[in-house]
This record gives structure tokens, C-alpha cells and sequence, in this order.
């Protein structure tokens, strides 16, 4: 039987609370700080208040990467703001952390030229917040003005360290996250199977990876997580045999491609963090 997480959000927000106004009086910009050695792009980020993140993008293979083609900004947010909090999945049980309430977005310029395949890392760093065992922050990712949508593939300690995968840009958040895992994963598994089912995708590499993620779905319904996790790994082989070859898998400044791969492989990861989750309830 599926077991809910324990954490009250209320408990993890108030705490959390002594920097909230400081954001409520409206956005303020970030001093941001960009450097790139080799594929990773790395940004310093300081805000008002003593409020500040490394956030790394890691490319498998980027094309003119630079400082300037990555388009990296920051801002503070009200984490009250209606308009915020309407681009939330609708139900879900989030906030935004008062001592981090952080938009970071990417926007690359079309003239930067900026193109890579598959999916980029991402990593948001900051010691404004207190990592703790089953950390309930996440990082969720919004098209811009989009509704934002979790991409966790991992959440680890020094102090806070998020980290997903994405196929495409541009606004990330780091939330609290207290809803059920189960929830979580059937709306990942919805996302995945959406995904596919698109005419873009060849009707070979559709069929194989709808059927794939048919059954590591199945082995979740009957709460067998590990097998769902074992499932979704032939996924994901499988996706990395069609990328380019069957399922589109480019991104470019030019905003004129599809990168459905690299969404693919982003989410199924985070999917993979959520079924390892529930294992381990």
C-alpha cells in the first residue's frame, strides 16, 4: 500500500520564514556571474539579503557556448504573488521557500547561436537553505509565462543542492514539495506517455517506448517500485538508441526544434528519483 510523505508543509514553510518580506516587496535582480569552461556554464548568483545560488548547466555537446549565449538572469520573488503561484500545478501541495524565493531563468539569445542535443544538467546550489534526510525541496522547471512541472533527479547536502535534467529552458525554482510521491509519479508517467504519442516521434520508436513505459507503469500500479525503476531504465536505453533517430533531440537558440528526447530523458530521471522515493518508504 502507498504511504504519504509525513513532512506538514505548513511546519517547513514557517520555518523558513524570516526573509519573506524581503521578497514580498516585489522582484529585485540578481548580480549574476557567468562563467564556461569546456560543456558547463556555470553562474554566481547574488540577490538582496545575503540570498544567493550557484546554478551549473552541463551540456553533453553544446554548440557556442559562451557567457553571453547561455542568457542566465536571476531575480527575488514574492512567494506570495498570485501570478506565481497560478504557474504551480493546480492542487499540488507546494511554496516557495521564503529564504531562497529565487527565479532563475535562461533565455538564450537567438544571435548567441546556442545549440546542444539530448538533455543539459542542471544544479542549483545554495547555502540558504538546510539540507535535511528526504528532503522535501525540489527543482521544477516552467517555460517562460509556462506552468512549472518537477524535474528532481536528485537532491543532495552542501547546504542544498538540487539537480535535474532538462531538454529545453528557461525559469527554474527550487520549491517545497509536499505531496504524495504516488501522485508525483502517475503525473510523471502522464507527462512520459504524452510525450511519445506525438507524430514527431516515428511510428517504431513510438510504439516501442509507449510500451515500455506501459509496463514499468504497470509494475507501479502494483506497487512494485523497484521493478517500475528496472522498466523505466529499458526506457530510457531504448530512448538513447532512437535520440536523433526516430525522437527529435536538438535544442537551438533559434527556438524552431523540438527537443522531445531531451524532455523525455529529463523527466523519466525525475521519475526514477520518485520511484526510488517510494522504494524507500
Amino acid at each position: 500500500m502507498r504511504k504519504s510523505r509525513s513532512w506538514s508543509l505548513h511546519r517547513v514553510v514557517a520555518a523558513l520564514l524570516p526573509l519573506a518580506l524581503a521578497a514580498i516587496a516585489g522582484p529585485a535582480r540578481a548580480d549574476v556571474s557567468v562563467s564556461v569552461a569546456g560543456n558547463t556554464a556555470t553562474a554566481q548568483i547574488s540577490l538582496a539579503g545575503g540570498v544567493g545560488a550557484d546554478f551549473t548547466l552541463t551540456f553533453p555537446n553544446a554548440q557556442n557556448l559562451s557567457a553571453t549565449s547561455v542568457g542566465i538572469g536571476a531575480s527575488l520573488v514574492n512567494p506570495l504573488d498570485a501570478t506565481l503561484l497560478a504557474r504551480l500545478p493546480t492542487g499540488a501541495s507546494l511554496a516557495v521557500p521564503a529564504a531562497f524565493p529565487v527565479l532563475i531563468s535562461v533565455s538564450p539569445p537567438v544571435l548567441g547561436g546556442l545549440s546542444f542535443t539530448n538533455g543539459a544538467s542542471v544544479e542549483i546550489h545554495t547555502h540558504n537553505l538546510t539540507f535535511t534526510q528526504g528532503s522535501p525541496f525540489r527543482i521544477y522547471k516552467a517555460p517562460a509565462g509556462g506552468k512549472f512541472y518537477d524535474i528532481t533527479g536528485e537532491v543532495a547536502s552542501g547546504s542544498v543542492r538540487t539537480r535535474g535534467t532538462t531538454g529545453g529552458f528557461s525559469d527554474f525554482l527550487i520549491l517545497v514539495d509536499t505531496g504524495s510521491y504516488a501522485d508525483g509519479a502517475e503525473d510523471k508517467f502522464d507527462y512520459l506517455a504524452a510525450r511519445v504519442d506525438t507524430s514527431a516521434v516515428s511510428s517504431t520508436a513510438r510504439a516501442a517506448l509507449l510500451a515500455d513505459l506501459a509496463s514499468s507503469r504497470d509494475a507501479f500500479e502494483d506497487d512494485d517500485y523497484a521493478l517500475a525503476s528496472t522498466r523505466l531504465d529499458t526506457f530510457r536505453s531504448h530512448l538513447q538508441g532512437y535520440a536523433g533517430n526516430g525522437v527529435p533531440n536538438v535544442w537551438r537558440a533559434a527556438r524552431d526544434l523540438d527537443n522531445i528526447a531531451g524532455d523525455l530523458l529529463a523527466e523519466s530521471a525525475s521519475l526514477q528519483f520518485t520511484l526510488g522515493r517510494l522504494a524507500s518508504q
